[in-house]
């Protein structure tokens, strides 16, 4: 049934096949999409481009990220790599790779074959540093909490609007038997930095976060000693786990998914999961509602990106792939079969016949405001040492003055040594 109504999406579009290549030419792609329902999909979307470019054949190899990120800037140097491979486009992950030689320069791509106007614009932001960009992003998700809906209305509890809407609800929570009124967790430590991403997205004005984060502007400054503050105020009132230094991401979701806790701040990348294992619980989402003066907005990123080996001798045929994922019906096939988001203009989510929870993800997802998710746009040294000095502060061992003066002295250093987005 869906694949019947992806078919007849794309006929209503009226997609004009590729111009055809040169030559038969086969590329290897390397990608994480192994399990269902991703697997499915990502088949279904390269028949599809198949189908489109005449003379294109795709060879797609699945490994895990972890693998392919050990792997690949050795494979593509050596001669060995993909063609196309599938990444995370987070600074943190790919400047490495982009430092190495080993990423493709996509900025003529985007400004010839129009793919800054299929692109969403925050997601052509996201993969784009130093003035270019290296990735079709490809997975677009958002952070934030999400909450067991009807255990907020038998407790008569309203979705927050406001920060201190939000502290009352935790503490009305608490107070009706529920020990972890928002489940967190601190293993690993990156689950850590949903949190510091989602709380600057309702404490810190975009304004002031793009001067930091673009300028590079200094994180020691009253808005960002706020956020840090509250992240603080959450485990002094208890309303994260007491144990959340011992808490792992699977138990973080145990104690959601059997409703034990009400809340959990996580990312979109569980509604699939909740869509398929855990249809009978009624979840929805928010973001962290914001203090006064600050407009809501929800962490985006791009979860995922397709990229081109700076080394691969088959230049166009690659580019024609690329331009066809990023077209509305590939994205479209992505959505309703793979269950994922692209950030892709023109996607119709009502014909991809999604959960409630998933259309109100994809809601947010295609807003136009976005907080960052510090965890694709900073160094990895200053993220470690964030992280870690949340921990520390959450045991007593640091207080939020010393954490923000540790970030800054990290986030100096990554300037100095020309490591930061800009540079």
């Amino acid at each position: 049934m869906t694949k019947m109504l992806n078919l007849a999406v794309i006929a209503a579009i009226g997609a004009a096949p590729a111009a055809a290549l040169a030559q038969e030419t086969t590329i290897s792609v390397w990608d994480e999409f192994g399990a269902e329902p991703q697997r499915g999909a990502m088949e279904n979307i390269v028949a599809h481009c198949e189908a489109q470019i005449p003379g294109l054949t795709v060879d797609r190899t699945t490994m895990q990220m972890e693998q392919m990120q050990t792997i690949l800037t050795t494979a593509i140097q050596s001669g060995e790599g993909p063609d196309v491979f599938y990444s995370s486009p987070g600074w943190s992950t790919v400047g490495p790779l982009i430092q190495a030689g080993a990423v493709a320069d996509l900025t003529e791509a985007y400004d010839t074959r129009g793919w800054r106007d299929r692109v969403q614009p925050w997601a052509v932001d996201y993969v784009t540093y130093n003035g270019s960009a290296w990735a079709v992003p490809y997975e677009a998700e958002i952070q934030g909490i999400f909450y067991h809906a009807d255990i907020l209305e038998e407790h008569g509890i309203d979705m927050p609007e406001t920060y201190d809407d939000l502290i009352a609800a935790a503490e009305a929570l608490q107070d009706a038997g529920y020990e972890d009124p928002i489940v967190t967790a601190a293993r690993p430590a990156f689950v850590l930095g949903w949190l510091e991403s989602s709380m600057l997205g309702a404490t810190i004005p975009v304004d002031t976060l793009e001067e930091i984060v673009l300028n590079h502007g200094s994180w020691d400054n009253p808005a960002y000693h706020d956020a840090i503050a509250r992240i603080a105020d959450l485990y002094e009132r208890d309303l994260v786990p007491s144990g959340v230094l011992a808490y792992s991401y699977d138990d973080m979701m145990a104690e959601f998914y059997t409703k034990s806790s009400p809340m959990v701040l996580t990312g979109s990348w569980i509604v699939a999961n909740i869509d398929g294992n855990f249809p009978d619980l009624n979840v929805d989402y928010m973001e962290i509602p914001p203090v006064e003066g600050v407009e809501q907005r929800a962490p985006k990123a791009a979860g995922g990106g397709f990229m081109m080996s700076a080394n691969s001798d088959k230049t166009e045929a690659s580019l024609q792939f690329l331009d066809c994922l990023a077209t509305p019906e590939a994205a479209q096939i992505w959505l309703a079969e793979g269950l994922s988001r692209a950030p892709v203009e023109g996607v119709d989510a009502e014909a991809a016949n999604l959960s409630p929870l998933n259309q109100r993800v994809t809601e947010v997802v295609n807003q136009p405001l976005s907080a960052f998710n510090l965890y694709g746009v900073l160094p990895a040294e200053v993220n470690d040492a964030t992280w870690n000095g949340i921990q520390a502060m959450w045991a007593g061992m640091m207080t939020p003055e010393e954490l923000v003066a540790v970030k800054q002295d990290a986030w100096q250093a990554a300037i100095d040594a020309g490591e930061v987005i800009g540079q």
